[in-house]
């Protein structure tokens, strides 16, 4: 689920102690179209047209139907089963990268998630070479496809519409990698992330 968006709160930015950009406040999804216009972020990327799409299907099935219950379980258990891997798989990526953001280096360990290059499908995407540790986000704007990484140099990939947003400074900004090899990015999960993104 994401759950992070930004704002710019009038013509002031905002401060959010959690972030070292001032311009970042979390908010709800319900803003997002306004807030998108508000930073200039005008088209969809493929990430979060599906994830439109999603909302849409979901509005539109969200009746409550007790015959549907066998649907419901199987929702369930499967978000039980992502959430299981996941403190294993982020506590790796911690681990990894020293606690420090792969694209930023921020280090609050609070702010630090771990980011799927190929999305979670089972126990084996769990791998710490289908992962990066990034700042929330960054996570997001991952997901998203408004962020990439070249597979060739493992610089950052920015979306056009975030070339003149703070995100900019990341703009072919080398990723911090772990010491050993087999826990870094797969080339392969990265160059698909990258096709995936359109970018």
């Amino acid at each position: 689920m994401i759950n992070v968006r930004w704002l710019k709160k009038g013509t002031f930015p905002v401060k959010n102690i959690l972030f070292p950009m001032n311009f970042i406040v979390p908010i709800d999804g319900d803003r997002l179209t306004e807030v998108r216009s508000a930073v200039g972020l005008d088209a969809e990327t493929p990430g979060e047209k599906a994830l439109g799409e999603i909302r849409k299907a979901v509005a539109a099935t969200s009746e409550f139907d007790p015959k549907s219950e066998a649907e419901g379980r199987k929702r369930t258990l499967a978000a039980i089963c992502r959430r299981q891997g996941q403190p294993e798989f982020r506590r790796k990526l911690i681990e990894a990268y020293g606690g420090r953001c792969a694209i930023s280096g921020f280090n609050v360990l609070q702010t630090l998630e771990a980011a799927h290059i190929m999305p979670y499908n089972g126990p084996k995407t769990n791998h710490p070479a289908n992962g990066i540790l990034m700042r929330a986000d960054l996570h997001v704007l991952f997901d998203l496809g408004l962020i990439a990484v070249d597979p060739s140099t493992l610089a950052v990939v920015l979306a056009s519409a975030l070339r003149t947003s703070p995100y900019a400074d990341f703009e072919g900004k080398r990723l911090r990698l772990p010491s050993e090899p087999a826990l870094r990015p797969s080339s392969e999960a990265l160059k698909k992330h990258k096709v995936d993104s359109g970018l």
